[in-house]
C-alpha cells in the first residue's frame, strides 16, 4: 500500500483518478469506487449469458490511497472459468485462479486483482454468508472489493471491509467512468458473449442493419463527453433498465390494486356471509326450540303409551288366566259328573279301544287315562277281546 506523505506525489495521483464520471448511488466516507463503462457493460452481458445462470469472475485494476482516502479503480473483468459446485453455488477452485491469473498477464499487466464478482440472478444483490466467509478468508486487504450483481432484477452493489468490526459492509455507492480501455476492449473481443435477449420494444441497443459493419465494440476516439455517453452500450442499457424499473414500479402498483379490490370484494362477501349467518343462526334457535317441544310432547305420548300397554297387558293375561281355569274348573266338573253317573264292567270285544269305549260312555274321548289309571293298564292298546274292565 502507498502512503502519500507528500503534497507533490499525491497531486500526481489525483491525476490518476477518472474524471469523466457518472455517480451510482451516494458517496462514501472511506472508499471511492471507480467502475470503467466496458467493464460495467461487460459484466451486465456476462450476467445474461448462458441463460442468465449464476456466474463468478474476478475484477482487476489499481488502488491508490491519496490524503487518507482509499480510491479503487477496476479497469477489467475476466470470466470465472472452470469452476466448481460447492454446496449448490458457483465456487473457484485451483484452475479457475490459474486461468484467471493467466488472463491478467496476457490482457492486464502490471494490475492488481482487486476483487471478485458473483452473479446471482433472481437472488437480488443480498450479501450471502457464504460469499462473506469466502471473501474474508482469502481477500484481506482493505481495498479488496467484492461485486454482487443480479441482471434480472437488475440491481448490484459493492461490498467492502468493516475495519472495525471485521465483516463486510455495503458501500453507498460507485462511479462509473468512461476511458479508451484498450486492455478491456482486446479482452472483450477475444472473450465474446452471446448477445443478451431483451426485448426489441424494450430497448434498441443493438445497431440497424446501416450500422452492423461497425465492431461490437469499437475504440474510443477523443470524443466530447456528451457524445460518447450517447453512443455507448452502457448507457443505452442503463435506460432501459431504468424503463424496466418503471415498468416493474407500475406493475407492482397495478397488482396492489387488484389486489386491494380483490380484498374489498373479498371483505364485502364476507360481511353478506355474516349477515347471513347471523339471519340463519335466529331460524336455526327457534327451529331447535320447535324440535324441542315437540320431543318433549313425543316422550310425554310415548309415556302415556307405554302407561296404556301395560294396563291392556295385565287386563290380557288376567282375562285369559281367568277363562283358562273357567274351562279347567269347567272339564274338572264335568269328569266329576260323569263319573258319578257312569260305573259299570265292559266286555272288550273284538275291535274296542279304549278311545272309543270312551267316546261311548263319556261322549268323548278324555277319558282314557282315567279308564287306564282304574284298570292298571300302562299301555292302552294292551287290550284283548274277552277281557272285562271297569267304566268309572
Amino acid at each position: 500500500m502507498e502512503h502519500m506523505n507528500e503534497e507533490g506525489f499525491a497531486e500526481e495521483r489525483k491525476e490518476e483518478i477518472p474524471e469523466t464520471i457518472k455517480q451510482m448511488g451516494g458517496l462514501d466516507d472511506e472508499i471511492r469506487i471507480y467502475v470503467e463503462d466496458y467493464v460495467y457493460t461487460y459484466l451486465y452481458q456476462y450476467g445474461r449469458s448462458m441463460g442468465a445462470t449464476e456466474k463468478i469472475a474476478a475484477l482487476v485494476g489499481r488502488y491508490m490511497e491519496i490524503n487518507g482516502e482509499l480510491i479503487c479503480v477496476v479497469s477489467g473483468a475476466i470470466q470465472g472459468r472452470k469452476t466448481i459446485q460447492s454446496g449448490g453455488v458457483e465456487s473457484f477452485c485451483d484452475e479457475t485462479w490459474e486461468d484467471i491469473y493467466d488472463q491478467m498477464d496476457t490482457y492486464f499487466v502490471g494490475q492488481e486483482l482487486l476483487g471478485w464478482v458473483h452473479i446471482q440472478n433472481g437472488f437480488g444483490s443480498y450479501l450471502m454468508t457464504k460469499d462473506e466467509t469466502f471473501h474474508l478468508a482469502n481477500f484481506k486487504e482493505k481495498w479488496n472489493l467484492f461485486y454482487v450483481l443480479d441482471v434480472v432484477d437488475h440491481v448490484d452493489t459493492f461490498y467492502v471491509q468493516n475495519q472495525t468490526t471485521k465483516t463486510l459492509r455495503q458501500a453507498r455507492g460507485y462511479f462509473v467512468y468512461y476511458d479508451k480501455n484498450e486492455e478491456m476492449q482486446n479482452y472483450m473481443m477475444e472473450n465474446p458473449l452471446m448477445k443478451p435477449k431483451i426485448a426489441m420494444e424494450d430497448m434498441e441497443m443493438y445497431p440497424s442493419e446501416e450500422e452492423e459493419e461497425e465492431p461490437a465494440f469499437a475504440p474510443r476516439e477523443s470524443i466530447p463527453p456528451a457524445e460518447m455517453e450517447r453512443m455507448d452500450a452502457a448507457k443505452k442499457i442503463r435506460a432501459v433498465l431504468q424503463r424496466r424499473e418503471v415498468k416493474a414500479k407500475k406493475q407492482k402498483r397495478n397488482r396492489y390494486a387488484t389486489m386491494a379490490t380483490f380484498s374489498c370484494v373479498l371483505s364485502a362477501i364476507s360481511l353478506c356471509l355474516g349477515l347471513s349467518l347471523v339471519n340463519y343462526m335466529g331460524k336455526l334457535r327457534d327451529l331447535e326450540g320447535e324440535i324441542t317441544v315437540v320431543q318433549s310432547a313425543y316422550s310425554t305420548m310415548e309415556t302415556r303409551l307405554e302407561e296404556k300397554l301395560a294396563e291392556v297387558q295385565t287386563q290380557a293375561v288376567f282375562s285369559v288366566e281367568t277363562e283358562s281355569f273357567s274351562e279347567i274348573l269347567t272339564e274338572t266338573e264335568s269328569k266329576e259328573k260323569v263319573k258319578e253317573a257312569v260305573g259299570v264292567w265292559h266286555m272288550i270285544a273284538s275291535g274296542d279301544s279304549l278311545t272309543r269305549l270312551s267316546e261311548q260312555y263319556y261322549g268323548n274321548g278324555n277319558w282314557v287315562d282315567d279308564i287306564m289309571e282304574v284298570n292298571d293298564l300302562d299301555n292302552p292298546d294292551m287290550i284283548f277281546a274277552g277281557q272285562e274292565i271297569w267304566i268309572p
